[in-house]
């Protein structure tokens, strides 16, 4: 994921720069393989005088991006360059941690572009800016509006909070992002907060604080921090939180922390801290229970919250917190598997409606709904008409030509198509329909590779269900399956890093596969 905050930073020491008459060229990163320093996305601005601002590879190549810079600007066209390790396995213009990166460097024209991505930032839009890398022509994309297939995509990259590179049309474009900030609420104006609040800032975040009590919340011991003097469950109401926003409770004072902690739980919230001991944070989720708060709900709490790195001080439980934060923070894709012939259903059960809706796009809504950073959709048997259906939305469609062959293509051609950046990836059926966007939240809150959660599973009575959520280190397995078979024989084998999520129904099992099935579901759903 792109730091969108230090990307802006930089465009506004461009313009900057353009305003007072300089030439400057932009430097930005668009492909990188194996380890390298900075994800695609990075810009370095560099003016005609050599100075700059940024940063596309934390000093490995910079003095050749310079060069290449000057000569961009002389020649007034983009140039694209390759770094890697040397051939004889030298470091003379290279990446020292033995990955490769490809970047573009474009001579800045004028800086209506610029200003455009800074006004739209500074209003809260994501915007993309969009260069085709052949020709070297820029466009700004509002991809809430833009319908297009650059559009298309462009809404993809923000859903996935990733600048990226796309080929449509046999042409080869760079989406640049430029997402708003990521919220970071803090509930409880204390000397914590004091420490967390400039810390976030500094790692991107829009930094909020929520405190009710007067002598707490005042301007002087939060300078420059927005502070809203009010109950926590009064001030989430008039702003909601979302995916993208994280909140931590930190007041110590039961009153204020359950209102908080209660409010954010029946938010789609990111993620949801609470400071205190073990023994503290027991008492807590008892009284939060006691309110018909269900056990799986208050799972999604960490608590007590931050890293165990030993703190004491209030700026270390604060670097704790904002550790626990960065590491939360995974990406998640979620491959839905919509390619069979559904023979047992006599027609192509993913284009039958369910609830007023074909069932494909039921499916896709639901997990657009949830806290998935992108959403892929496999497709095969009548693949044109299935996309069709979800033309409007921002999912990416992976084509398998093989899907006759059975389950396993389908499961490689999503795994394939899963980005590098992306820790996970959920499978979801495109024939179930009943899973939800809070048990895929459920579920994706549980992941926890490092403490042995890296397949969670829905669950109903202690028995497995769908969707399943693979950390990556079992790509490579799930590519090498053949044939109809699942992967759950791979899920068998590795019983310690099961973790089941209880559903508190039987949505897990619910597909669709024959004319009863939905005829059951249509029943099931008059009745409710």
């Amino acid at each position: 994921m792109t730091d969108h905050a230090g990307e802006i930073a930089i465009l506004q020491t461009a313009a900057a720069w353009l305003a007072a008459g300089h030439g400057v060229a932009l430097g930005t990163v668009i492909s990188v393989s194996g380890s390298a320093p900075r994800p695609p996305g990075s810009h370095v601005a560099i003016r005609d005088d050599g100075a700059f601002a940024g940063s596309v590879s934390a000093g490995c190549v910079e003095n050749a991006v310079i060069e290449e810079a000057f000569a961009a600007l002389s020649e007034g066209r983009h140039r694209r360059l390759r770094f890697g390790v040397s051939d004889d396995g030298g470091f003379a213009v290279g990446l020292m941690c033995g990955g490769e990166i490809e970047i573009v460097i474009e001579p800045l024209k004028d800086g209506a572009m610029i200003g455009a991505v800074l006004e739209g930032h500074a209003a809260g839009r994501a915007l993309v800016r969009a260069l085709d890398l052949d020709s070297g022509t820029a466009c700004l994309i509002d991809p809430k509006d833009d319908t297009s297939p650059l559009g298309r995509a462009a809404a993809v990259a923000a859903r996935a909070d990733a600048s990226e590179r796309v080929c449509l049309d046999g042409r080869d474009w760079f989406l640049t992002l430029y997402n708003p900030p990521r919220r970071l609420v803090i509930v409880g104006a204390v000397h914590i907060a004091q420490a967390l609040a400039p810390l976030a800032s500094a790692a991107g975040y829009a930094v909020r604080v929520i405190d009710p009590r007067a002598v707490y919340a005042t301007a002087e011991r939060f300078g420059g921090v927005p502070l809203e003097q009010a109950w926590p469950d009064e001030a989430l109401a008039k702003t909601p939180l979302t995916h993208r926003d994280a909140i931590v409770v930190l007041a110590h004072d039961a009153k204020i922390d359950d209102a908080a902690l209660s409010a954010a739980l029946t938010s789609p919230v990111g993620y949801i801290g609470a400071l205190g001991s073990a023994r503290t944070h027991a008492r807590r989720l008892e009284r939060l229970a006691a309110q018909g708060i269900s056990e799986q709900t208050l799972a999604r709490i960490h608590g007590p919250v931050g890293l165990a790195i030993g703190a004491r001080s209030p700026t270390e439980i604060a670097i704790a917190i904002l550790g626990d934060l960065v590491q939360q923070r995974r990406a998640i894709a979620g491959i839905v598997l919509a390619a069979g012939t559904a023979s047992r259903m006599g027609a192509n059960k993913m284009l039958l409606d369910v609830g007023g809706k074909p069932m494909l796009r039921r499916v896709v809504e639901n997990a657009l709904a949830s806290g998935l950073a992108r959403v892929l959709v496999v497709t095969g048997h009548e693949a044109e008409k299935a996309e069709a259906l979800l033309a409007d939305l921002p999912v990416q469609s992976v084509r398998n030509r093989e899907y006759a062959a059975g389950l396993s293509t389908s499961l490689c051609a999503g795994i394939a198509a899963v980005p590098p950046a992306c820790a996970g990836a959920m499978i979801l059926l495109g024939d179930m329909p009943g899973i939800d966007a809070r048990l895929i939240d459920r579920t994706l809150a549980a992941f926890d590779p490092a403490a042995g959660r890296g397949i969670c599973v829905a669950a109903h009575d202690g028995t497995p269900g769908h969707p399943v959520l693979w950390a990556r280190r079992y790509f490579r397995a799930i590519a090498d399956l053949t044939g109809d078979a699942g992967a759950r024989p791979l899920m068998r084998r590795h019983p310690d890093d099961l973790h089941l999520v209880e559903a508190g129904s039987d949505a897990p099992f619910r597909d669709i596969d024959t004319p009863e099935d939905l005829q059951a579901r249509a029943l099931a759903a008059a009745l409710s």
